[in-house]
């Protein structure tokens, strides 16, 4: 550690430790290794989830798909129905029928963003909202990960 000896305007001795502030500026630094690292861990374990499914170029392939499930809450012993239509690029159509709560729809045409819900009626998203539905709609934001999020963090 360097250090050194400085007089003061009163004439006392003030020890000066260059050491300190090196050591003080490592230990601000810590975190920021922290993100990369956490980031450097998403983005393996995105890259890992793309090739267990088949590789960028599988995903390539894929210009649209229906995705059908019910969803069951054992809580309220209620059932959803869910159906999604997707296409490429960032095309979607989602209709949800939920036992007790009705029936509700959003989609995205790649520009408009819309909600219709027998609970709230029809409406067209904007601001954040749009910017979260057009992300979410992207058919290959696993693969493009990168261009449409702004960075991954591994929690």
């Amino acid at each position: 550690m360097m250090h050194g000896t400085l007089r003061s305007s009163g004439g006392k001795r003030v020890f000066v430790a260059v050491g300190m502030f090196a050591a003080l500026g490592i230990l601000l630094a810590q975190p920021l290794r922290a993100d990369e690292a956490a980031e450097k861990k998403a983005a393996e374990l995105l890259n890992k989830y793309v090739d267990a499914t088949g590789g960028r170029a599988a995903f390539d392939k894929i210009k649209n798909r229906v995705t059908v499930m019910t969803v069951t809450m054992p809580v309220a012993d209620n059932r959803m129905k869910l159906k999604v239509y997707s296409a490429r690029p960032n095309k979607s159509h989602l209709i949800i029928d939920a036992e007790g709560l009705g029936k509700m729809e959003q989609g995205c045409n790649g520009k408009v963003v819309w909600e219709k819900s027998d609970l709230t009626g029809c409406r067209i998203k904007t601001g954040k909202e749009r910017s979260v539905s057009l992300r979410e709609a992207t058919i290959d934001r696993f693969v493009r990960w990168k261009k449409v999020y702004d960075k991954a963090e591994f929690v």
